[in-house]
């Protein structure tokens, strides 16, 4: 017997976060392509869309009508294959960098964000120099911000004592 194929209609509504519990509301829908999008004001089951409004959801949420609660399996993101070396190219950049880079990784799970416990490097990860060049673009909006990455430093491994 055939599984039923899921139903339903997604407009300017209040939604539910089911992973949360919490209410998200809807204040548009984007049909997205590539760079392109366009207003709708309806999608259906199995559209893909983005969604302007909800306040805390995060990617892989599901949304679902709050008298119809289901939670789906969250989507699986690929391993980081690549890792480079981020710092601010000035000291008082520093702290800045590092909260725009965890939330361009709460954005793209693909993305991972580490302090590199032997060199004190802080470390970014992700698909490829192409995946983590725009995340490092994303931050730098004014060149004076830009920061520097590089390959990771290799620690220094200490000689081990003989006797």
């Amino acid at each position: 017997m055939p599984s039923a194929a899921p139903t339903g209609r997604l407009t300017g509504d209040t939604v539910l976060d089911a992973a949360t519990g919490r209410p998200e509301r809807i204040a548009r829908i984007l049909r997205v392509m590539a760079e392109r999008h366009t207003e709708i004001d309806h999608a259906l089951a199995g559209d893909i869309v983005a969604v302007i409004g909800p306040k805390t959801v995060r990617v892989g949420a599901t949304l679902c009508d709050p008298d119809h609660p289901v939670l789906l399996e969250a989507p699986v993101s690929a391993e980081p294959v690549v890792t480079v070396a981020v710092e601010a190219r000035r000291a008082a950049d520093t702290g800045k960098l590092t909260d725009s880079l965890a939330r361009l990784t709460e954005a793209d799970p693909s993305r991972r964000l580490a302090t590199d416990p032997d060199t004190g490097q802080r470390t970014l990860s992700g698909l490829g120099e192409l995946h983590l060049g725009v995340a490092v673009e994303r931050y730098a909006a004014k060149p004076a911000s830009k920061p520097s990455w590089e390959h990771p430093r290799a620690p220094c491994a200490k000689p081990s004592s003989k006797e």
